[in-house]
């Protein structure tokens, strides 16, 4: 338990450094009320967006407010109104300590708040990673189970030679060959659109038409790499568990085949892997920006790009916190599966 605690407290950390690198970058890489005011830089115009959005106040007072816009819990009144709804706790005079939505400000293209903004585009994202997760998962335990259990034959060696070319290649190459491949070459046969997002909205019916063709080939670009890990991951774990004591003890006691590979080896070769494809997921968050580009998926990758192109630092620092937080989620909640999975973490 402890082991957790002190995981969590770096990881927040981590979380921190991130916060301050962002609000520096963005008060050293230009002026934001000449990126808020855009063509109307005139001098009375930007002496207004200062004083509106207190950008004259010294930094250290300027890098408190944007910690307090960020936090869920913050003092209100310190700077200006947040963009997002929030509720009282505890009430004192002009200032009150509340809990509320993390305020990310507006973005300067759309003048939106920017967490509406993230909030559109992020199930875009969830749903690309969670089926390429889903694939590797589905695809990966069985095949290193399989390459486990003919290990040194042909199906193992088959395997291993797949896992290492699916490693090898990166995802946007691989995505370049499934368009060429399946949407171009064989798209009269396969159907497979080059781009696009698995619903859109319809007009006349003011609803959604789905097509889930379009989740085919991002999955297959972004579940590839971390299916060929889990693979190798499973298929190493099965050999090494399958030469302990209590397998050869199950053995001897004459147990069923099947029970002792799927009761009593895989549970305990799971660990690892379970491990590895929770910091692959929140890998595929980060990797999922190009896939994103390539086939034109409507999610946080494409968002974040075209925040950084626009100089829309603001939706592009809410990006990255999301990201981050996102990472963070999943890495406790990693650690505290295999605290519930294996006891003997318990003694830490």
């Amino acid at each position: 338990m402890r082991k957790f605690r002190n995981g969590l407290l770096f990881q927040i950390g981590l979380l921190w450094s991130l916060v301050t690198l962002l609000f520096l970058l963005f008060r050293l890489l230009g002026d934001p009320s000449r990126m808020i005011a855009g063509q109307r830089s005139d001098a009375g115009t930007l002496a207004s967006i200062r004083k509106q959005y207190h950008l004259d106040d010294p930094i250290g007072i300027q890098y408190l407010s944007y910690l307090n816009d960020l936090s869920p819990i913050s003092i209100n009144g310190i700077h200006h109104k947040p963009t997002v709804p929030f509720t009282w706790i505890i009430k004192l005079k002009s200032r009150g300590v509340m809990i509320k939505y993390p305020d990310l400000g507006f973005s300067f293209q759309t003048r939106r708040p920017v967490i509406y903004l993230i909030l559109e585009r992020l199930p875009g994202t969830l749903i690309l990673a969670v089926a390429s997760m889903v694939l590797a998962l589905g695809i990966g335990i069985p095949s290193g189970i399989i390459a486990a259990l003919t290990f040194g034959r042909w199906p193992d060696r088959i395997l291993s030679v797949i896992a290492m070319l699916g490693v090898s290649a990166p995802s946007f190459v691989v995505a370049i060959g499934l368009i060429w491949a399946f949407a171009i070459y064989l798209g009269s046969n396969t159907g497979l659109p080059m781009t696009g997002f698995l619903w859109e909205a319809d007009l006349w019916t003011q609803g959604y038409i789905w097509n889930f063709s379009t989740l085919i080939l991002p999955t297959l670009a972004l579940g590839l790499r971390p299916l060929s890990v889990i693979l190798q991951l499973t298929r190493s774990s099965m050999l090494e568990v399958l030469t302990l004591d209590y397998i050869r003890t199950a053995k001897a006691k004459g147990v069923n085949y099947f029970t002792i590979i799927f009761f009593h080896a895989l549970p305990n070769a799971l660990n690892p892997v379970i491990t590895a494809a929770s910091g692959w997921f929140a890998a595929l968050l980060s990797g999922v920006f190009f896939i994103e580009l390539l086939f034109d998926w409507q999610g946080l990758g494409k968002l974040t790009v075209g925040a950084l192109q626009q100089s829309d630092f603001p939706l592009l620092m809410g990006c990255v916190l999301t990201v981050g937080i996102i990472f963070i989620v999943i890495q406790q909640g990693t650690d505290v599966l295999n605290y519930a999975l294996d006891p003997r973490q318990r003694k830490n």
